[in-house]
């Protein structure tokens, strides 16, 4: 079996593969940052404020939440 492939063809290959592997250099440097997740650091250090205060509702939120049976708190 002989396989035929035009030069117009081998060229649009290795132009794909030259622009995918420049994509996923800089893709690879960059930080994952997640789309769903929406706090930041200083919410979570303020929350925390406010459980070290016994602040409410902060306090009974966090109660409820790890009396759930499926909860890992």
């Amino acid at each position: 079996m002989k396989l035929s492939v035009s030069y117009g063809q081998l060229f649009a290959l290795l132009g794909s593969l030259l622009f995918v592997s420049q994509a996923s250099a800089k893709c690879s440097t960059s930080t994952f940052k997640h789309p769903g997740l929406l706090h930041t650091t200083e919410d979570f250090n303020r929350i925390t404020g406010f459980l070290d205060a016994n602040k409410e509702p902060w306090t009974t939120g966090l109660d409820k939440l790890a009396a759930r049976a499926n909860s890992r708190y």
